[in-house]
């Protein structure tokens, strides 16, 4: 039951893991590759050591078990930051993206009531897109460098 849980909650956050490498893999760093690399890497120990202590008859008894919360809790305080960096970079992601909806739709709005042809609506959405994205393209990445910094795994 316990393995289930730790298979679940690790499920979780390989997802949240893999939202927000889609996310912040425009930024160029390799950041969030070199986190998830990390996180797989423990995540692997994780599960090695829970399969060599169920081989081992008796092994959950009352020291097995004292061993496997100390396990568990030193696991969390490594994964919950880094899925913490990974959702707080999605959310801005997602914030900025309507942003640009929001732009798009304003520029279009403004060149109908100026009678623009359509090629040039499409081309006022386009303009005002680039513009946010190119104003916003360090903003993704400084927020989750400040998240990742604030949880930095070479230092746990």
């Amino acid at each position: 039951r316990l393995k289930l849980q730790l298979d679940k909650k690790l499920k979780d956050f390989d997802t949240n893991v893999a939202t927000a490498q889609g996310i912040l893999s425009t930024d160029g760093t390799g950041k969030i590759d070199q986190l998830k690399n990390e996180i797989l890497n423990t995540k692997k120990a994780i599960q090695n050591d829970l399969q060599q202590i169920a081989l081992i008859p008796g092994a959950l008894n009352e020291q097995g078990f004292a061993i496997f919360k100390e396990v568990y809790s030193l696991s969390k305080e490594i994964i919950e930051p880094a899925a913490q960096a990974g959702v707080a970079a999605y959310n801005k992601g997602k914030e900025i993206n309507n942003s640009i909806l929001e732009a798009e739709k304003k520029a279009a709005q403004e060149a109908t009531e100026q009678g623009k042809t359509a090629l040039e609506i499409e081309s006022a959405k386009k303009a005002a897109r680039e513009a946010i994205e190119k104003s916003k393209q360090g903003e993704i990445a400084a927020a989750a460098a400040a998240k990742t910094q604030e949880y930095d795994l070479m230092k746990v």
